[in-house]
């Protein structure tokens, strides 16, 4: 069976402009190890179709008034399913601390679409045993939750659980709608 494959390198591209779509039925092979999407995604109506992917940093929060000694935040978007991480350390925690708040693409809006992720908290006034973060619908949010020795159900986190020094880091991955 003979396999057929386009061949992508700096000595041999060419330039084709084309109204129509390419379809190859065989290898596509990019020997520079490189696939540019634009800037602005491109919606795609078939869900077979990669029409997005991204790597950006952000600043995430812990919402309301606190202040920060350090923000860090990365994700990749392949598509619609976004991974996020990053490490928040609080000098004062004012309002707010039940959450991370400005996740870098907005969370879907049907229950299929959230994830899910863990978290590990540190230098916190509470002891907690597990903690895991869920995104929430149709924001750029992430409610942080936690249990303790002997509980069975998950309780969010409060500000009045932080103190000086406190640090949250995370892992998230879930949906958005394009």
């Amino acid at each position: 069976k003979r396999r057929s494959w386009i061949q992508l390198n700096s000595s041999t591209a060419t330039t084709t402009t084309a109204a129509g779509a390419l379809t190859v039925g065989g290898l596509i092979t990019a020997t520079n190890g490189q696939i540019k999407f634009p800037a602005t995604q491109v919606p795609s109506s078939d869900v077979n179709t990669l029409d997005d992917y991204q790597e950006v940093d952000f600043t995430p929060s812990l919402g309301g008034t606190g202040t920060y000694t350090l923000q860090l935040g990365t994700a990749i978007k392949i598509g619609r399913k976004v991974t996020a991480s990053g490490r928040v350390c609080v000098t004062t925690i004012g309002t707010g601390g039940g959450a991370i708040t400005g996740l870098p693409f907005t969370v879907g809006t049907g229950n299929n679409l959230l994830g899910g992720g863990s978290v590990f908290m540190s230098g916190m006034n509470t002891a907690t045993v597990a903690e895991y973060i869920s995104p929430t619908a149709t924001t750029t949010t992430a409610g942080l939750y936690y249990k303790t020795i002997g509980s069975t159900s998950p309780i969010q986190v409060t500000s009045g659980m932080y103190k000086a020094g406190s640090c949250v880091e995370f892992l998230v991955n879930y949906f958005t709608d394009s």
